[in-house]
């Protein structure tokens, strides 16, 4: 949780120290998508769900809905509370954005999950949230996929190996990992390890 705590400030720190709530979860996706494809893992591991406004981390979802409800406190919050109030907070409750109260702590990544973070945002940071919803996120086919509308369904459970596959938009593709026999390599790679976790566990 403490990763999730600090995808959410670096990105929080990059807009000028303020994110919006459903504009966050958009780029913390984004983000574990381009390592996933890169290097066959992910940053946060968190699990996915498939919403109507697109691909959600749970986990993060959960976290920063508390944080921007200041419900912190709560015993349902699944993040460290000291820690989590350490670094983000929202000084408005009304307005949904969640705020970096500290400077982004690089101690628990690696340098290519920092890499990841810094090209998401360099590609996508500039973008509004509907257009990361709309235009973006929806072009995925581990998204699209499962039919999610909102209305007709309404939730669907995501798989990660799913984040893969090829989806609607070439340009998009080409940014994730544009060598076919790369993503492969990382795709088997991703496989083989949860298979190690799981005869482990």
């Amino acid at each position: 949780m403490q990763k999730i705590v600090q995808v959410i400030n670096f990105f929080a720190i990059k807009e000028g120290g303020q994110i919006d709530y459903i504009k966050a979860l958009k780029l913390v996706y984004l983000a574990d998508k381009l390592m996933l494809c890169r290097y066959g893992r992910m940053i946060t591991n968190d699990r996915y769900a498939a919403l109507k406004n697109g691909p959600v981390p749970s986990a993060t979802k959960n976290m920063a809905e508390g944080i921007v409800k200041q419900e912190m406190d709560s015993d349902d919050f699944p993040a460290p509370l000291e820690y989590c109030k350490k670094y983000l907070g929202a000084e408005d409750e009304d307005s949904w954005n969640i705020t970096s109260r500290m400077n982004f702590d690089e101690d628990y990544f690696s340098k290519a999950e920092v890499d990841s973070l810094v090209d998401v945002y360099q590609k996508f940071g500039q973008e509004d949230k509907w257009h990361l919803c709309d235009e973006i996120t929806h072009k995925f086919q581990e998204w699209y996929r499962h039919g999610v509308d909102g209305v007709n369904k309404k939730y669907a459970q995501m798989e990660i190996i799913d984040f893969f596959l090829k989806g609607q938009s070439p340009e998009l593709d080409q940014f994730f990992n544009p060598d076919k026999e790369d993503l492969a390599l990382k795709m088997r790679y991703f496989i083989q390890t949860r298979e190690k976790l799981f005869t482990q566990g």
